[in-house]
């Protein structure tokens, strides 16, 4: 693949041409769309204000997974960054710069990939405070429907605004290089889309950027609550990127890996940034959707916390959706670990004691996801560490040895209902189901059906294949 890179005052243009190889791709589901795309910075940049090594990441970052086997730049790399891109993804970078040094940073700082939701709130309450905070402002176009509702996170970012400096909204079309619309993910871990930290490789020489953050949590990195623990620093996912990063001199930042989204939540409520931080994109800067399966889970967790009432009427109107039933009605896949605290930990009523006799583990003490999986300090930077440890210390303890044994020998499997439980289950949510069209379509899932976004999540994993990847 081909880039051509021209800057304009704020703007940063990227432009792609592919090849006869990734050409014959486009016929796939998940395939490249536009050929171009922008960010619209804070301040005025050129060529020569970024690292070629930046500049080549940034561009890498944009369209991968859809490169073939090159990329091809209008500057040269270094060595050593060829090299590496080479070595770690197959791909090859043709233009070096055999005098061109990799970068180097001294008095660095981090940067945010920020969301608005409650897991990245959380992560910047555990990074310095002068970590730079960014978040992506996707621009839609007029023409198209979509259920994306942006309002809430910016009026987060705002908030943020009156209390801390370089705090900034990043618009661009990013998303629309691809169909579906979404990040250009990484197909080792589609869960962590590393595009969303393009812009700070774009400024890290101007803004001395050293580290990017994401608030990725224990669930996502460690498959805890999904099918089987992993090691999160021997996934593919880390073995790949992570070596890259550290040549550009901008290591990757996880101050969430640790934590569990009950624990995100907690500190979250204790350190709150805004009133409008949220994790659901489909509500308004006033309320949520209360519709998607984010508001059921997480809205219901925050209220399990702070030791409140749930309704059950409130779960009613939340479960009446397809999105909903079709992530707890067949089976609950995704995060299932957080329906179990959320099951032990409320205040009984009729949904909750069904849910419980559904989910339940009798040899777990859910209490573990309130605490902090230690192991994962060395997804933080080195030199952060010690302020890290002090700052979390304040809202999360350490797991025990025996939190630690559950997760890690954690295999969804070994706590399976028997069929008999899973159709009690389904006749209770029959009882809650008002419409009869939604009631026929639970009816038509199959039991092994997994819900949209493990669907998702399998299908980018595929595309290693897709794209022809070799690793």
């Amino acid at each position: 693949m081909k880039v051509e890179i021209s800057f304009n005052d704020v703007y940063v243009f990227f432009d792609f041409y592919l090849n006869q190889k990734e050409e014959q791709k486009l016929q796939h589901k998940v395939h490249m769309n536009n050929r171009s795309c922008f960010f619209k910075l804070p301040v005025k940049i050129n060529e020569k204000d970024i690292h070629p090594d930046l500049l080549a990441m940034a561009s890498l970052l944009c369209v991968f997974p859809f490169i073939s086997d090159e990329l091809v730049l209008p500057f040269g790399v270094s060595n050593e960054f060829a090299c590496i891109v080479k070595k770690q993804l197959n791909i090859d970078i043709p233009k070096k710069d055999a005098n061109l040094a990799p970068r180097k940073i001294d008095n660095g700082r981090p940067g945010l990939a920020y969301s608005g939701g409650v897991d990245s709130t959380a992560a910047l309450s555990l990074m310095p405070e002068n970590t730079v905070v960014m978040f992506l402002d996707r621009i839609m176009p007029s023409f198209k429907k979509h259920l994306y509702d942006k309002t809430a996170p910016l009026s987060a970012l705002k908030d943020l605004q009156a209390i801390r400096e370089e705090v900034y909204s990043i618009p661009t079309n990013l998303e629309y290089l691809r169909t579906p619309v979404g990040f250009p993910v990484d197909t080792f871990n589609p869960e962590i889309p590393l595009a969303v930290g393009i812009p700070f490789l774009l400024l890290a020489d101007i803004f001395q950027i050293d580290s990017i953050g994401t608030g990725t949590i224990l669930e996502v990195g460690t498959g805890t609550g999904f099918e089987k623990f992993q090691n999160f620093g021997l996934t593919p996912f880390v073995i790949s990127w992570a070596p890259i990063f550290e040549i550009i001199a901008c290591e990757l930042f996880f101050p969430t890996i640790g934590l569990s989204e009950v624990a995100t939540t907690k500190i979250d409520i204790q350190n709150p940034h805004s009133l409008f931080t949220r994790s659901c994109m489909r509500g308004n800067s006033l309320q949520p959707c209360n519709k998607c399966i984010k508001c059921f889970r997480k809205n219901t967790l925050t209220k399990v916390l702070l030791k409140q009432d749930v309704k059950l009427e409130d779960i009613v109107f939340n479960i009446n959706s397809r999105e909903v039933i079709l992530n707890i009605y067949p089976d609950i896949h995704r995060v299932q670990n957080i329906y179990r605290y959320i099951a032990n930990k409320a205040i009984a009523n009729p949904f909750f004691n069904e849910l419980k006799k559904r989910i339940s583990n009798s040899q777990e003490d859910v209490s573990w996801m309130e605490r902090w999986y230690y192991k994962t300090i060395v997804f933080i930077p080195q030199k952060y560490r010690e302020e890290y440890s002090s700052k979390l210390s304040r809202y999360i303890e350490p797991m025990n040895e025996n939190d630690i044994d559950f997760i890690e020998n954690w295999e969804k499997d070994k706590y399976k209902k028997s069929e008999e439980t899973i159709k009690k289950w389904q006749e209770y949510l029959d009882t809650l189901i008002k419409d009869e069209k939604l009631l026929a379509y639970a009816h038509s899932l199959k039991p092994t059906l997994k819900p949209i976004e493990f669907q998702k999540e399998n299908l980018f994993k595929k595309m290693i294949k897709i794209i022809g990847l070799k690793k």
